[in-house]
C-alpha cells in the first residue's frame, strides 16, 4: 500500500495554527483542538484521507465522485473520506484539505490566509428594516437551463436537500445560472416571489428520485443561448468568490445545485453576461429567445397559485 502519509504531513503543517497528534494510533491533525484532516485506511479499501466539510458540500463529492464517503462516526457532521488512488492529484488533494481547515479554524486564525471560515462567508439573516437583494449561482446540466428557457424563464427549482435555502428567497433575489459541461454562464434571473414545493416532473437528475421540488417564481434579466453560453474560466481572476480556490481547481467552486455570493461577484459576472449578449450582431454571443410556455405552469402541491407566462422580453432588465 502506497504511504501518502509524508505529503499530507506537509501540507496540513503548513496551515497556521495546526497541531499533529495520534489519538487513535492514526496521525490527526486539529486546528483550535477541533480535527479537520486525518489520515489512514478509515474505510478498509486503501489510504484515505479523512475532512470536515459542509454538509451540502459532502452531498455533493458522495454523489458525484466514488473517491468520496460518508466518515463513519462523523458523516452527520459533515466528515467525509477520501481515497487516494489512482493518478493522485496534489493540488486537488490540498484545496480540498485548506477547505476543510477553513471550516473548523477560528476566524481570528484565518486573517493570516486573507479568508474567513465558512460559516462567516454566508451572508446575514435578511435583515426586514433593509431588503437588499441577494445573489446566487444555480449550478445545472444545459438541458435544465433549456427547459427553463422553453418555460418562459417563468419557473426554476432547486435539489431536494436545499430546502432552506429556497425558503431564504425572496423577490428580488438575483439568479445567475452556471451550466455544468460547458462551465459557462447562461444569463441572470430575478426572483419574483416566495418558493414553493412542487414533484410534478420537470427537471432530470442524476438521481432517479430528484425532481428538483424547492420551485420559485422567475423572470428573466439577461439570457444567453446555450450554444452562446459565456465561459466562467477567462473569469476567475477577477472573482472573490472563487479565490477561496487554487486557480487551477475552481471548478470546486461550483460542485453543489447553489451557492451565494457577494454583490462586487454579481455586478463582474451580470456585466460581462450583457456584454456578451448586446454582442451578439458582432457573432460572439446572442441572447435567448423567451417566449410563453405553450401551456399554464401547473399549481403547486401545497396549493400554490399557477404562475402566469411572462411576455417575451427584449430588453435588458436592470
Amino acid at each position: 500500500m502506497p504511504d501518502h502519509f509524508p505529503r499530507i504531513q506537509q501540507i496540513c503543517n503548513s496551515l497556521p495554527g495546526v497541531t499533529e497528534e495520534y489519538p487513535w494510533g492514526e496521525p490527526h491533525w486539529k486546528v483550535a483542538g477541533k480535527i479537520f484532516c486525518g489520515y489512514g485506511d478509515y474505510t478498509g479499501k486503501g489510504p484515505t484521507v479523512g475532512l470536515r466539510l459542509t454538509l451540502d458540500r459532502q452531498e455533493e463529492l458522495v454523489g458525484s465522485d466514488p473517491r468520496f464517503e460518508v466518515a463513519p462516526y462523523s458523516g452527520r457532521y459533515g466528515g467525509t473520506t477520501m481515497r487516494l488512488t489512482g493518478k493522485i492529484d496534489w493540488n486537488e488533494v490540498e484545496a480540498l484539505i485548506r477547505e476543510s481547515h477553513r471550516n473548523m479554524a477560528p476566524k481570528s486564525l484565518l486573517k493570516s490566509l486573507g479568508t474567513a471560515p465558512a460559516a462567516q462567508q454566508s451572508p446575514s439573516p435578511r435583515k426586514q428594516d433593509a431588503p437588499m437583494p441577494r445573489y446566487y449561482i444555480v449550478v445545472g446540466a444545459p438541458e435544465n437551463f433549456a427547459i427553463t428557457r422553453d418555460r418562459g424563464f417563468t419557473v426554476h427549482g432547486l435539489k431536494a436537500r436545499r430546502r432552506k435555502v429556497a425558503e431564504g428567497l425572496k423577490a428580488g433575489d438575483k439568479v445567475i445560472f452556471y451550466l455544468t459541461g460547458k462551465q459557462a454562464w447562461g444569463g441572470i434571473v430575478t426572483v419574483t416571489g416566495d418558493a414553493y414545493e412542487d414533484h410534478t416532473p420537470i427537471w432530470a437528475g442524476k438521481k432517479e428520485d430528484e425532481d428538483y421540488p424547492h420551485r420559485f417564481p422567475i423572470e428573466p434579466d439577461v439570457v444567453l443561448d446555450v450554444d452562446a453560453a459565456l465561459p466562467v474560466e477567462p473569469m476567475v481572476p477577477d472573482l472573490e468568490y472563487l479565490r477561496k480556490w487554487p486557480a487551477q481547481h475552481w471548478r470546486l467552486g461550483f460542485q453543489g445545485n447553489v451557492h451565494e455570493i457577494g454583490e462586487a461577484d454579481y455586478k463582474t459576472i451580470r456585466k460581462a453576461i450583457e456584454k456578451q449578449a448586446k454582442s451578439g450582431a458582432a457573432g460572439s454571443g446572442r441572447a435567448a429567445s423567451v417566449s410563453k410556455p405553450s401551456s399554464p405552469s401547473k399549481p403547486a402541491a401545497n396549493g400554490a397559485p399557477a404562475k402566469k407566462a411572462l411576455a417575451k422580453k427584449t430588453a435588458v432588465k436592470k
